[in-house]
């Protein structure tokens, strides 16, 4: 019972760190090593990946080998790359080296994670393959939010809410703001407030401007 106990204390305070990072948007290298601790600080690497451009956006290593590293980065280029393949490669480095992906099988993600560590016991009895099962959600949150402001930059669309996505999509295709508040189910006037919303943050000047910006 006790080993029990001490995976949930392992598990359950990785969670709360990660928690706190995506609501401070500070998810750094510290963090990443504290929430990874029962899989022991070596071999860590961590990589936000665009799905559709299969390009790594940030990456973070933290003690993982350069060499392992590569070879990864060159398979995940690979359009069709799996699971056992990049497990594959880490093994032929280390027996003990291992890879996580999360996000890779959820058709509406536009990004996925990939984590570099060793599944090997340290804190607890369980292997670290199984626990970071447990955190990958959180991880991932964590590490796109502290990231959402690169985004803005170089991916503008990724500043908008889900709502305001679904008002572009429309304005893509052509519709006034009386069509777009009809196939939405909102008054013309909310879909002006979030027409202005997001010119705002695509710093566009219209909607012409709005549109070539994110084509």
């Amino acid at each position: 019972m006790s080993n029990t106990n001490n995976e949930l204390i392992v598990v359950t305070s990785a969670i709360v760190q990660l928690k706190a990072a995506a609501k401070y948007r500070n998810f750094n290298h510290d963090t990443f090593q504290s929430v990874m601790s029962f899989a022991n600080t070596a071999g860590l690497y961590i990589a936000l990946i665009k799905k559709k451009e299969r390009r790594i956006i940030s990456d973070m290593n933290v003690s993982a080998c350069n060499q392992l590293v590569k070879k990864l980065q060159s398979a995940i280029y690979d359009d069709e790359f799996a699971l056992e393949e990049l497990r594959s490669v880490c093994r032929t480095n280390s027996i003990l080296s291992d890879v996580a992906l999360y996000g890779q099988d959820d058709p509406s993600a536009a990004f996925m994670s990939l984590v570099i560590f060793q599944n090997s016991l340290s804190s607890t009895l369980t292997p670290a393959s199984y626990l970071i099962d447990l955190i990958t959600p959180y991880l991932h949150k964590a590490y796109i939010t502290s990231l959402e402001p690169t985004w803005a930059q170089n991916h503008p669309l990724e500043s908008l809410t889900a709502r305001e996505k679904e008002v572009y999509n429309w304005m893509s295709s052509g519709k006034t703001n009386r069509e777009i508040g009809l196939i939405l189910g909102i008054s013309q006037f909310t879909v002006k407030n979030h027409v202005a919303r997001i010119l705002e943050k695509l710093n566009a000047p219209n909607r012409s401007a709005a549109l070539a910006l994110c084509n």
